[in-house]
Formats: C-alpha cells, sequence, structure tokens
C-alpha cells in the first residue's frame, strides 16, 4: 500500500508505513487510496526554523520508516499519554516523547536493510522486559540467554534496531522516569536516586544535568507550578 503526496511541486510515491513532514507554507496534497492508521504531531509555525536547526526538518519531506520495536514501545506510550494528557507533568513528558520519535525515525537508513522477524521480536520482548524493570539490576546473561541469544549476538542484533546502547537505552528511561517523580512527588532528589535505582545521588545528579542541562534540584525548582 503506498500514499501520494504532492509537496511543493514535488512528488512521491511511498510504501507505508511512512514519515511525512509537513513544513507551513508549503503548499501539500495527498491521496490516500484505502483507510489507515495515522499519528499526527503538530507545532507551532513559529518553530519552524528551530526545529530546521536541529534537523528535524529533512529535505526528503516523505520517507518510508520501518515500526521497530523502539518505535512501537514510542507511539505506545505517546497514545497512552495523550489519554491523560490532563495529568501533571504528562505535556512535558508527552514533548519529550514526540522527539525522541521523531528523532528515532529519522535516523533511519533510508533503505532499511532486511532483517530477520524472529530476531525482531526477541529484541521487541527484551525492550519490553526493559520498560517494565529499568529500575532493577538487570542480569544481561540471563536475559540474553532466556530470549535464546548470547551475550554478543543480543549486541550485535540491538545495532540493527536502535542508534543507541542497551545502557544508554536504559539510561534515558531511569532519566524519564527521574524526572516523572521530580515532577509528581515531594520526594527528595536522594529518595528518588534511590528508587530509580541510581549508583548513588551525585552519578545521578550528574547525568540528569548532562542530560536536561540543570540539576535535579534545579529542575523541580524552575518546574514548580
Amino acid at each position: 500500500m503506498f500514499s501520494d503526496d504532492l509537496i511543493g511541486g514535488k512528488s512521491y510515491h511511498t510504501r507505508y508505513p511512512n514519515l511525512a513532514v509537513k513544513i507551513p507554507g508549503i503548499p501539500h496534497e495527498y491521496e490516500v487510496l484505502k483507510p489507515r492508521d495515522a499519528l499526527s504531531l503538530t507545532y507551532a509555525s513559529e518553530l519552524t526554523e528551530p526545529m530546521r536547526a536541529a534537523g528535524l526538518l529533512p529535505e526528503i519531506q516523505v520517507r518510508k520508516v520501518t515500526l521497530t520495536p523502539a518505535v512501537k514501545v514510542m507511539i505506545l506510550e505517546l497514545q497512552t499519554l495523550m489519554k491523560n494528557s490532563s495529568e501533571f507533568g504528562a505535556p512535558d513528558r508527552l514533548d519529550l516523547l514526540a522527539f525522541r520519535l521523531i528523532e528515532e525515525l529519522l535516523l533511519q537508513p533510508l533503505e532499511p536493510q532486511s532483517r530477520d522477524v524472529f530476531i525482531e521480536a526477541k529484541i521487541g520482548r527484551i525492550v519490553s522486559f526493559f520498560q517494565r524493570n529499568f529500575s532493577t539490576d538487570i542480569d544481561f546473561e540471563k536475559l540474553c540467554r532466556d530470549n535464546g541469544l548470547s551475550r554478543r549476538s543480543f549486541f550485535r542484533h540491538w545495532k540493527t534496531f536502535y542508534s543507541v546502547s542497551p545502557m544508554l537505552y536504559l539510561q534515558d528511561l531511569k532519566l524519564e522516569e527521574s524526572r516523572r517523580l521530580l515532577d509528581t512527588t515531594d520526594d527528595g532528589v536522594a529518595a528518588i536516586a534511590r528508587e530509580v535505582n541510581w549508583r548513588d545521588t551525585a552519578y545521578f545528579c550528574r547525568i540528569f544535568r548532562q542530560k536536561y542541562g540543570v540539576t535535579p534540584l534545579q529542575y523541580r525548582k524552575r518546574n514548580i507550578r
């Protein structure tokens, strides 16, 4: 199944699933012959240039994408957050997750390599495990063995689907949960570090600052409502 798009006078005939980037002021005509599921993310027109500078507005405005396990998980998370968008801190989490999804899709090669569906399923199960257990000490040897992979083959196959290492992926999950707890609880920084299983409070503060540009305490003070 294909979509046909005409953007700024340029034609695209693209197999689904695909990503279409629509820029304000550029005419976009399209034709959809059969029903299909779609997820739309809309930003204010004044963000056009900052997003272009960040590399989020590619020259090829319609491109085929692959629904990797990471992409599927992020889409499910977005759908869940959208249903609960009135909760405290949800809009900020939606913004962060939406940008992660856009970056993940734009980092995919234009011609994805063929992937073994059984390997993809195994990696998907491991990702689901990460999502549920990121705040625990994960035994990688056992996790790989339980999914029929050696540690070496797991890391090799992981690179096919993700642009960051499993450790950085888990670190991002822990940072997002830490940020959520700072937004939604009165727990102290040390208590949050223990709850999310950071090595120690100082390490947590250093990694948090590298990611968000402020310490956890500064983040909480800045976001008090």
